[in-house]
């Protein structure tokens, strides 16, 4: 299916969650106010010749045989260290805030302190350690890479965070296993809370469906509902209307008509949701039939005074770090990892690092 093989370039191995499905779900419902308008004809273009003029800076990772970082990888801020890792090659690096390389974490295998699918990393800011989410499992690890602990969980699930003293986990439709999608644990994976009816088979994909960046957000593919966690609580933030590009209701009921469909059908997805005190970062991919990439879009609202702007990245090249933005910081900037083509004479070296590359977000503005 083209729109799964472009998600998977893009972004990282991307697996189909097909349909299989206790407390009750708390979650704060949406209101009037909480509406936001996709309005694409308002989109300016920034291609790889005017990202020259954007100020950045730069963190070089420093390259070394054992160091070398594949493309498609996922940045995590470790207090002022990086935490770097790899679905395709299910590796985690450490770096210094210099870019200089400090261990690996953890290792893929059979071994009681090793995993084997590694599903998902985040950092635990509260006890300082890198958990690993593998299959019906957490591994953690202090930040020099030595395991504590393995963590057997009852829950089949793809992806993570944890807010204080609770964890957060994404199912999916496994309505074999639970009616809904998203469920709240605390440090002991017993006491449990449930979010999100999984009433719609839609088409949910394993990806990064939380972001920690000053606020802990959550999202789901096809789904227009963007969450915050606040308070160990599930807060329905906002609603994108995308207009006529919204994929319709009657499709994501029928999952075998909308993997029939999405080949010929015009629309767009949320494909990450960041936010802070003081901004709203989406990063929106919209889909053209028989169109080989899908067009991406930077969408930024300034929630103190509601203005707003919308970026089309127009030039779709795989090593370019503006199609990988990655955190948003408490000091407006958004990290992006990969290589800054546009003062690298258009060529990659692919034997260096990419770059942890960091951009004041109000340049955006400037467009």
């Amino acid at each position: 299916m083209k729109a799964s093989n472009i998600i998977y370039v893009l972004f990282f191995l991307i697996y189909l969650i097909l349909p299989l499905s206790c407390n009750r779900s708390q979650e704060k419902g949406q209101n009037s106010e909480n509406k936001i308008v996709f309005n694409i004809t308002d989109a300016r273009e920034l291609g790889i010749n005017e990202s020259k003029f954007l100020k950045k800076e730069y963190i070089e990772l420093y390259f070394s045989d054992s160091t070398l970082i594949p493309a498609y990888s996922n940045l995590i801020l470790e207090n002022e260290n990086f935490i770097i890792f790899s679905n395709r090659t299910y590796q985690i690096f450490r770096f210094a805030n210099n870019g200089n390389f400090i261990n690996f974490i953890g290792k893929r295998g059979n071994g009681p302190d090793e995993f084997i699918e590694m599903r998902d990393v985040r950092y635990n800011i509260d006890k300082n350690q890198i958990e690993v989410l593998d299959n019906k499992a957490i591994l953690k690890y202090n930040p020099e890479g030595n395991f504590i602990k393995k963590y057997d969980i009852p829950y089949p699930a793809f992806a993570f965070s944890s807010d204080n003293d609770s964890y957060w986990f994404y199912l999916g439709n496994n309505i074999s296993f639970s009616d809904y999608k998203l469920i709240k644990t605390d440090t002991n994976f017993i006491k449990r809370n449930d979010y999100l009816l999984a009433e719609k088979k839609g088409l949910p994909l394993i990806e990064n469906n939380f972001n920690k960046s000053e606020y802990l957000t959550f999202r789901e593919s096809f789904n227009s509902d963007l969450y915050t966690i606040n308070e160990n609580e599930l807060v329905n933030s906002y609603n994108i209307d995308f207009g006529k590009f919204k994929v319709a209701d009657n499709l994501l009921d029928n999952q075998m008509m909308l993997v029939e469909k999405l080949d010929n059908i015009e629309y767009c997805i949320a494909r990450s949701y960041m936010e802070n005190k003081k901004y709203i970062f989406l990063l929106v991919m919209k889909y053209t039939p028989k169109k080989l990439e899908p067009d991406l879009f930077y969408w930024i609202i300034n929630k103190t005074n509601e203005e707003e702007t919308i970026i089309h990245i127009k030039d779709f090249i795989e090593e370019s770090y503006l199609l990988y933005p990655q955190i948003l910081t408490t000091d407006d900037m958004i990290y992006f990892l990969g290589y800054d083509i546009a003062n690298s004479d258009e060529t990659i070296n692919h034997n260096s690092n990419p770059e942890i590359i960091k951009i004041k977000i109000n340049e955006f503005f400037q467009i």
